[in-house]
């Protein structure tokens, strides 16, 4: 299973990087959340009534997508 970062050794990461690269991994996190975000407002029916796909069909690539995150990070 995949380790996660307590929020303090991320502070101390972040202390270790100049200006320009704490800026670029603002704004990461930045686009990150706002493609959470904009997920989210997704309505899945109103999709499905468009598409040719069945429930059955999304909750095959829901249940791989599942399987994909469990993957481990590799680790720098």
């Amino acid at each position: 299973m995949q380790r996660v970062m307590a929020g303090e050794q991320l502070w101390e990461k972040l202390d270790l990087l100049t200006v320009w690269q704490q800026q670029m991994v603002l704004g990461l996190i930045d686009l990150l959340l706002e493609a959470q975000s904009a997920v989210g407002r997704r309505n899945k029916s109103r999709l499905l009534s468009l598409s040719v796909w069945t429930e059955e069909d999304i909750q095959q690539i829901e249940q791989a997508q599942e399987k994909v995150n469990e993957w481990p990070l590799p680790q720098f």
